[in-house]
């Protein structure tokens, strides 16, 4: 009997246990309805594969329309996904991880790819070892990875969009000040690649004074325009303009923070500041800085005062005779020297054209001593043979309450009687250097210059020239081709044909021969012959076409002489012909090189002068 109630009792125990599963199994299918997740077991030794309603649902299908085997799974599994897979299982069957977590896609039944998160984990494991079976889930995570490239795409739009904006943009996180993404353009003036920038704090690429401003911002919901520097990996500090905003991402409060380099706007800056107070050429102060600077003198009474006013002589010539760019390096030089007269106490400036002054705070006598240095400075300078010559004068203030303008004035008019001393015996330096520099040149001997000065008399004296005449055709012989001075040395002395840019210069020495004669008042009779000695009896000469008695008459005969004396003698380009030869020259172009009337008489001249040498 006792049995029997034993027996019932095992029953009733076993009914209540077999409801207490069935109850957790309901419960536990509840929940993963309620998840949503597809749960899957597999028996690695058998291949045996038992899935929910779920596992399928996720893939399109019905519990009965798959086949419960791995393989299946292999089957619907995305080819590039399946190695990662298989190594994830490989890990946790080897016991190197408890479980593993997997994206993968599988193929859904009306023909598109099913994004899936699975969970595994071995829960029983063969006597040797082995993994027997493991269960995991699959969740559908395709709504989530669909945003997730959607965000992707976003982000690279937005990364694509700022790395094309001209200018740098950071965004920095607003509590923690780090960097968490940067432009290509910032990274560009950071000087070292992005990845390198992500994550640090921004204040380690901004000067003290910057690091402040971006404190500042902690208050502000926008600051514009703020002018900070940047610090640059290789530690040169770039001035940039910046404006910071707050905004927010996912949620999350940032600081988007643009900026342009204005480096080359601050070079501007500093050199229309230079300009403004300096003279571009020389480098010294400009008139604007000296006349404020006389007016702060005036208020503050300064005392002592001298004034030095400096003109240097001789530069309209050289700018004729060389050329601007050389009368500027006149200037440039004889400025060099005046700064390094005046030392430390002086204030050197370009007063106007080849005109300087110094201020300086100093007696009459210290500046006196200025001058002294000047001029020896410009002494010891070789400036086309010559050295350079300066006209100075300097007064001092006489009285504390003077105007320094007044002081200015009296050093001009010291500086003007000085230049008129000077002017004559410089000019007539520079004349005897040009006319060494011809010689050397050009190889023209003084012995042609001084065939040409007797042969240019005798013609003079058989038409009758007066004796002024005379004296301006001698001169024309010996200056005609002072010109050439300017001509570049290897056109002078080639001895091949000349090519036509060759000549386009060759011909400009008349011109400049007639500027060089008109700069001295004893010379400015003859520039126009100089101008004129190659013109043609034909109007095909040059440099303005005159044509027979249009050109000036020494102009003509110096023509007829020259071209003889140049035929009769050896050139760099050929030989000497014989006087014959070269008379014969002159005859063949009488009327249209040369004034017939002139070659005729110079024909004649010449056979007196042969019959009283036979004589």
């Amino acid at each position: 009997m006792l049995k029997n109630n034993d027996m019932v009792a095992f029953e009733k125990n076993k009914e209540k246990q077999e409801e207490s599963m069935n109850n957790q199994r309901e419960r536990l299918e509840n929940i993963l309805k309620g998840t949503n997740v597809g749960t899957w077991e597999w028996n690695v030794q058998t291949g045996e594969n038992i899935i929910n309603e779920r596992w399928a649902e996720i893939i399109g299908y019905t519990l009965e329309e798959i086949e419960p085997h791995i393989d299946t799974w292999e089957k619907f599994l995305h080819p590039a996904d399946l190695k990662k897979s298989k190594e994830s299982l490989r890990h946790v069957f080897m016991k190197e991880r408890d479980y593993y977590v997997l994206e993968f896609r599988m193929a859904h039944k009306d023909g598109h790819w099913v994004w899936v998160q699975s969970h595994g984990k071995v829960i029983s494991w063969t006597d040797d070892g082995r993994p027997l079976w493991i269960c995991g889930s699959h969740t559908d995570i395709t709504d989530r990875k669909r945003a997730e490239e959607e965000m992707l795409k976003i982000t690279a739009l937005r990364k694509t969009l700022i790395d094309n904006i001209a200018a740098g943009v950071i965004i920095i996180d607003a509590n923690t000040h780090v960097i968490e993404e940067i432009n290509r353009e910032a990274a560009s003036r950071f000087g070292v690649p992005e990845k390198q920038i992500v994550g640090k704090v921004c204040n380690n690429f901004l000067c003290p004074d910057s690091q402040s401003k971006c404190r500042a911002m902690n208050n502000r919901k926008m600051m514009n325009n703020i002018e900070s520097v940047m610090i640059t990996a290789g530690g040169t500090q770039l001035p940039i303009l910046k404006s910071i905003k707050r905004i927010f991402i996912n949620g999350q409060e940032k600081l988007l923070e643009t900026f342009v380099d204005i480096s080359n706007l601050k070079k501007a800056e500093k050199e229309i500041v230079y300009l403004s107070y300096n003279d571009h050429l020389t480098g010294l102060y400009n008139r604007r800085y000296i006349e404020e600077k006389i007016n702060k003198w005036d208020q503050k009474e300064q005392f002592p005062v001298s004034v030095i006013m400096a003109d240097i002589n001789g530069l309209k010539l050289m700018n004729d005779i060389y050329g601007h760019f050389e009368g500027d390096r006149l200037l440039t030089l004889a400025a060099g020297i005046i700064k390094d007269s005046c030392g430390k106490q002086g204030f050197p400036a370009r007063w106007g054209g080849d005109e300087f002054i110094i201020l300086i705070k100093a007696s009459k006598q210290e500046a006196e001593s200025v001058c002294g240095r000047i001029v020896n400075g410009c002494r010891k300078v070789d400036f086309k043979g010559i050295g350079i010559s300066v006209s100075l004068g300097y007064e001092a203030k006489t009285y504390q309450t003077e105007e320094i303008r007044h002081v200015i004035k009296r050093a001009e008019d010291a500086m003007y009687k000085h230049k008129l001393l000077e002017r004559r015996s410089y000019r007539n330096t520079i004349l005897n250097s040009m006319i060494s520099t011809l010689y050397a040149k050009s190889k023209e001997s003084k012995e042609h210059v001084e065939r040409l000065k007797t042969a240019c008399k005798k013609i003079g004296i058989k038409i009758g020239l007066s004796h002024t005449e005379l004296n301006d055709l001698e001169l024309l012989a010996l200056l005609h081709d002072i010109g050439k001075i300017s001509i570049s040395d290897v056109i002078l002395n080639k001895s091949g044909i000349l090519s036509g840019r060759e000549w386009d210069e060759m011909r400009k020495h008349s011109e400049i021969g007639c500027r060089i004669a008109q700069a001295y008042p004893e010379l400015t009779q003859i520039a126009e012959f100089i101008l004129s000695h190659h013109e043609r009896w034909d109007g095909t000469g040059y440099p303005r076409h005159l044509k027979g008695e249009e050109i000036p008459l020494l102009s003509r005969i110096l023509a007829v002489i020259d071209a003889y004396d140049a035929m009769t003698n050896d050139r760099v380009y050929r030989k000497a012909m014989t006087k014959g030869m070269a008379i014969e020259e002159l005859v063949r172009y009488s009327g249209t090189q040369f004034d017939p009337e002139i070659v005729k008489i110079f024909i004649e001249t010449e056979m007196e002068q042969e019959q009283i040498r036979s004589d």
